[in-house]
């Protein structure tokens, strides 16, 4: 996994495909100046919703000495991989509060077991 190329949210899905499970499964994605993955850290979700914590991702990024992101989320029991209104909010803060300490949130995905969406995807749209 580590030194894989990251070109798209497909990527994304494709290295983190989901397994069926009753509960959101958070990843975040660190990404080198070149795009390879440099680590993904797992974050273990409820049945409604996973959290990430703002601070240790920067912390990390700075310890690995990466700026850029991807943000993953799974939807439980199969449920479309669509982002909700929820979902959306945390990408907007997300991006901001990483833009204040120079990161880059490349994307936020979220994946079911067959599908994905992408708010990078949204916006070309």
């Amino acid at each position: 996994m580590v030194g894989t190329k990251i070109h798209s949210a497909r990527d994304v899905y494709t290295l983190l495909k989901p397994s069926p499970s009753n509960m959101e499964i958070g990843y975040v994605v660190y990404l080198d100046s070149f795009y390879e993955i440099a680590s993904v850290d797992t974050v273990q979700g409820d049945e409604d919703q996973v959290l990430f914590d703002l601070q240790a991702i920067v912390s990390r990024c700075f310890a690995l000495k990466v700026s850029k992101v991807v943000l993953a989320h799974t939807h439980p029991y199969g449920e479309m991989a669509r982002f909700s209104d929820r979902d959306l909010a945390a990408d907007s803060l997300s991006k901001k509060h990483l833009r204040t300490y120079g990161i880059l949130l490349m994307d936020s995905v979220v994946m079911d077991w067959y599908s994905y969406d992408s708010v990078r995807n949204r916006a070309r749209s």
